[in-house]
């Protein structure tokens, strides 16, 4: 068996697992809420931003129907929503360590993923139902690896599939984007590489679904006001917590990503410009102590990670 047909079988049983996990720590605790905002969610009645966030609640209704023969709506939804998580855990998994051996031996991505999985345990400490994360960090492994591959078909397809998950899918794209550019200063039509080209395009896409989306399914009221989002996040005791959680998630990570930045190879360097965006995002309308919406961020700092810790060279 080779090693990385053994390590795909392991990863496997981690996602599972991980996948049980979830389920226990979040669905069973709060059976009636998650399948209300399940409802809210498809039915196009929840409030902003959920009422956009389209795709996780089309499966789940799948899903449901699939599993109708279980007994009432609610337990067809607990059964769909096992499934689901543990299927989308194992696809995050699967996808990073795809993407991780682009640049590394089979041995070093598959410490990569243990390191992703262990940290994803850490989010469960406080994790309010948001089952679209656990896609959109697959999405997000699947995309770097497809454009480090050049195949912008898929890759188009991943972005839209991104875009209708997430209003944070526009950041797939937009890392793309700013890894194609080689020189800030030459930024014109005629004279820009095709890849960055084909990159602007997407964000242009990304960017119209997040429009269409809100025309086609009304506009909502906010489920939180972006003024107690920040009176919220400036309390003492989620001062304390975000203090905790945000080194937590990724340890040392954090400082060994840093160190490796400059010595990594160009395609993992150059799409870690996105950070400083995402984290830009995440201080204005996330929840500090709510680590889960940094998660997004694995397919970019755990290869930086294993770079600064991995003393052979890249396999590319």
């Amino acid at each position: 068996m080779s090693a990385d047909r053994r390590n795909v079988l392991l990863i496997i049983v981690l996602g599972l697992t991980l996948g049980g996990m979830y389920f226990l720590a979040i669905d069973s605790q709060a059976p009636q809420f998650t399948f209300t905002q399940q409802q809210n969610a498809f039915d196009g009645n929840a409030g902003s931003p959920y009422r956009y966030r389209v795709l996780v609640p089309v499966l789940l209704e799948m899903g449901m129907r699939a599993f109708a023969f279980i007994g009432t709506p609610q337990q067809a939804f607990q059964a769909a929503s096992l499934t689901y998580e543990c299927l989308g855990l194992t696809f995050q998994l699967v996808a990073m360590y795809a993407m991780l051996r682009q640049f590394f031996a089979p041995i070093m991505a598959f410490v990569g993923v243990t390191f992703t999985a262990g940290m994803t345990v850490l989010t469960l400490a406080y994790f309010t139902y948001q089952p679209w994360s656990i896609l959109e960090v697959a999405l997000f492994a699947l995309g770097f690896l497809l454009a480090y591959q050049g195949r912008w078909v898929w890759l188009t397809l991943v972005v839209v599939l991104a875009s209708l998950n997430r209003e944070t899918g526009v950041f797939l794209p937009l890392a793309i984007f700013l890894a194609s550019l080689s020189d800030f200063r030459k930024l014109r039509l005629r004279s820009m590489p095709r890849e960055t080209v084909l990159a602007f395009g997407l964000v242009v896409l990304s960017t119209a679904i997040f429009l269409g989306l809100r025309l086609v399914r009304g506009s909502a009221e906010p489920v939180d006001q972006l003024s107690e989002v920040i009176r919220r996040n400036l309390e003492r005791n989620n001062l304390i917590a975000a203090a905790m959680g945000v080194p937590l998630l990724l340890g040392f990570g954090w400082m060994y990503a840093a160190l490796a930045w400059r010595s990594a190879p160009a395609f993992l360097r150059n799409i870690a410009r996105v950070v400083p965006f995402y984290l830009a995002a995440f201080a204005i309308w996330g929840w500090w102590r709510e680590v889960r919406i940094l998660t997004s961020l694995y397919p970019v700092l755990v290869p930086l990670v294993l770079v600064y810790c991995c003393k052979s060279r890249p396999v590319r």
